[in-house]
């Protein structure tokens, strides 16, 4: 069982550099907002 949870945390390694690209797509909106 404990090696499972080491498989799931490995699952949840790559949502996280996931998140660092978001904040850059969210730039591009707001170059929308004054054009």
């Amino acid at each position: 069982q404990g090696n499972l949870h080491i498989i799931q945390l490995e699952e949840t390694t790559p949502p996280f550099p996931l998140l660092q690209p978001v904040p850059i797509v969210g730039s591009l909106p707001i170059q929308s907002n004054p054009s």
